[in-house]
């Protein structure tokens, strides 16, 4: 039989977190210093649509992970002109999976 250490819980005993919130930014060239506080709450998932431009790269807050995994999930989308792109994008994208609020 395997030796099972009782310390140390295995995967099947910890629970998996129950996603509880999306927060969706739909962002141009504004900081997002201010995203990171949300990525680190139980049960928040965060999500930014940027739709500046190509150049310079990633905003840092998008490059961060912990765990191995990224706290906030950056995508490109094209610029539409309309802030509600991104959301509705979102919605759209993400339909099946939305967190209750």
């Amino acid at each position: 039989r395997p030796r099972v250490d009782l310390h140390r819980p295995t995967s099947h005993q910890i629970p998996r977190m129950r996603v509880t919130h999306d927060l969706v930014v739909t962002r141009y060239n504004e900081d997002l210093a201010w995203v990171a506080r949300y990525a680190q709450r139980p049960g928040w998932r965060v999500f930014v649509y940027l739709t500046g431009r190509r150049g310079g790269g990633l905003p840092p807050v998008c490059s961060g992970s912990a765990g191995g995994r990224r706290r906030v999930r950056c995508s490109r989308i094209p610029n539409a002109g309309y802030e509600w792109h991104g959301y509705l994008r979102h919605v759209i994208d993400r339909y099946e999976t939305l967190a209750p609020t």
